[in-house]
């Protein structure tokens, strides 16, 4: 008969700043001395085999696992201070239940450095995020992140619709991106760009109530949006995020998003986006082709989602990276300068979006 080790770990990849694996556990014990932030009991409530399954990511300022277990389990105890978690159900959810009630519509069960009491259904997947706070103030503005604590006191994170759904689709998939470019563990840009496209995502999700408030005019939105884009023009490494572009350009989020649609017809974060692209473009045309490496320019801009790269990058200019690095060698052997002109950003952004 075969027999299983109480715990196996499999790390895809780890630096010191990040971590990327997968921990298996069959004894309740191990699960809740792996449980990190967490100080937990686990009871199993049925007659199965324990196993627990926690496919996880560490960053410095978010945790992110998608979590199973073969069995029905009770879960009390409480959250380290300083945190705040998210728990989605990703698949079944049927027979969970989140501090004494079940997954309701337009809600996320959350809580912030507080107890937690759950019951979770056997083989029913839950992807669990835990935000730091300090974090969180770098990079969401008060109105946004006052809402967001509060719910983690009263335990649940009013949403959309379809945004609940979108996020855990979104944070699937940045676990298997993860696991199958484990390389990304090493670029901190990369790591930087992937903790605040997780904000991002999650603001997207939640619902605030509106303030009533209309909108700013003209005079601000254009000051707004002349004064981002300079910025965001000037930056060499580390990019903005979006709160920081806010506060430094004097106005709301509100404001600057009213400012960029207007303006060029999308998002500042589609913008930055596609600035990047345009930046990943001219490392291809301008670096020794001998120097380069596709994937390291790409995660040195903060395109960390390698898999997508080489579509998104095609949809933009009409060829793959490679093809661009390819036509640079022949351009480079033939002596021909290499210092093209590139297309200007807002024009091609106006285009495509």
């Amino acid at each position: 008969m075969e027999v299983f080790p109480l715990e196996k770990e499999q790390v895809y990849a780890e630096s010191s700043f990040a971590r990327r694996g997968i921990l298996e556990t069959r004894d309740p014990c191990l699960c809740e001395q792996h449980s990190g932030s967490w100080d937990l009991c686990i009871a199993p409530r049925d007659n199965s085999e324990f196993h627990n399954r926690k496919d996880y990511l560490v960053t410095p300022g978010i945790t992110i696992y998608r979590d199973k277990y073969a069995g029905a389990v009770q879960i009390t105890g409480a959250l380290a201070e300083g945190l705040i978690a998210l728990i989605l159900p990703a698949q079944g959810e049927g027979e969970s239940r989140y501090f004494s009630k079940t997954a309701r519509t337009g809600y996320i069960p959350a809580t912030e450095s507080t107890g937690v009491a759950g019951h979770f259904g056997a083989l029913e997947e839950h992807i669990i995020v835990l935000f730091k706070l300090p974090f969180l103030e770098q990079v969401i503005p008060p109105q946004l992140l006052e809402p967001l604590l509060r719910s983690g006191k009263e335990h649940w994170l009013p949403v959309s619709a379809s945004g609940r759904k979108k996020l855990v689709t979104w944070l699937v998939d940045l676990l298997q991106q993860t696991e199958q470019n484990p390389q990304i563990m090493t670029n901190q840009r990369a790591i930087f760009e992937l903790e605040k496209d997780c904000v991002n995502h999650l603001i997207q999700t939640m619902v605030v109530p509106e303030d009533g408030a209309t909108p700013p005019s003209a005079f601000i939105r254009h000051r707004g949006f002349k004064k981002a884009v300079e910025l965001l023009s000037s930056r060499i490494g580390p990019g903005y995020t979006i709160p920081e572009l806010c506060r430094i350009a004097g106005v709301s989020q509100r404001t600057l998003e009213y400012a960029f649609l207007e303006n060029i017809g999308t998002s500042p974060v589609r913008f930055v986006k596609i600035q990047r692209y345009h930046r990943l473009r001219r490392e291809l045309i301008l670096t020794s082709p001998a120097e380069a490496r596709i994937q390291d320019l790409a995660m040195n801009l903060g395109l960390y989602q390698l898999g997508r790269v080489a579509r998104e990058y095609r949809e933009l200019f009409g060829e793959t990276p490679s093809s661009t690095l390819r036509r640079t060698t022949k351009l480079s052997l033939a002596g021909i300068d290499q210092s093209l002109d590139v297309s200007d950003l807002q024009v091609r952004v106006a285009n495509i979006a």
